[in-house]
């Protein structure tokens, strides 16, 4: 038999109610929306704990993004394959080559011969970096590996970046906040200054080292 109790529902003898007035809600259908409250709840608390991240990621993309502008070093669009520039590295202020490879990929390396100190400039004819002092050789195109000479090892490499308007930036160094960029880019002496000739100073080219022995090699 089932009975109705005074507050409008029916027991069918099995414990449990079963709501009949219009506005009651069915206990199974009670229960699915109150696991769905606490999934949401769970997945609110959950995004607040991964903003904190998301906002660290994003810091980490903005900083790496402003460590690939670098120091503005002129712009090249106007070089040609086998042409090369030089400029003062922001960084280390040592004397600097900027080679446009026969292929057109642009290369940097430290000038300052890694034997004696001198500054060592490109030769187009040989398509090398050849020393004046001492006639230490090194190849751009293979990150300026040592070909002849005494010189212990390559010279080092610089990264740079150009981007497609031909602008050229250092990457080893910053921006100075409020100081308006200022081309550094000159062309390189010619090949006849190469070959160990002096300049027209009457002394040889030397890198931020210098170097004491003028004797050949």
């Amino acid at each position: 038999m089932t009975n109705i109790s005074s507050e409008g529902r029916q027991d069918h003898g099995l414990g449990q109610d079963v709501a009949t007035g219009p506005e009651s809600v069915p206990r199974s259908t009670f229960m699915r929306r109150a696991a769905a409250g606490v999934l949401l709840g769970v997945a609110a608390s959950a995004g607040d704990m991964l903003s904190p991240l998301k906002m660290l990621a994003a810091g980490k993309h903005a900083t790496s993004a402003a460590a690939k502008v670098g120091v503005w070093l002129g712009n090249v669009k106007n070089v040609k394959p086998n042409q090369y520039l030089t400029y003062t590295d922001p960084k280390s202020g040592d004397p600097s080559v900027l080679i446009r490879l026969a292929n057109g990929q642009f290369v940097s390396y430290d000038a300052v011969c890694t034997h004696a100190g001198c500054t060592v400039p490109y030769d187009s004819t040989q398509r090398l970096l050849v020393c004046p002092c001492h006639g230490a050789r090194f190849d751009p195109a293979r990150g300026a590996a040592v070909v002849g000479g005494p010189a212990p090892q390559p010279l080092a490499k610089l990264p740079i970046r150009v981007d497609t308007g031909g602008n050229v930036y250092a990457l080893d160094a910053k921006p100075v906040p409020g100081k308006a960029p200022v081309n550094q880019l000159k062309p390189g002496p010619p090949a006849s200054k190469v070959s160990g000739e002096e300049n027209d100073d009457g002394t040889r080219s030397r890198g931020r080292k210098g170097s004491k022995n003028d004797g050949g090699d």
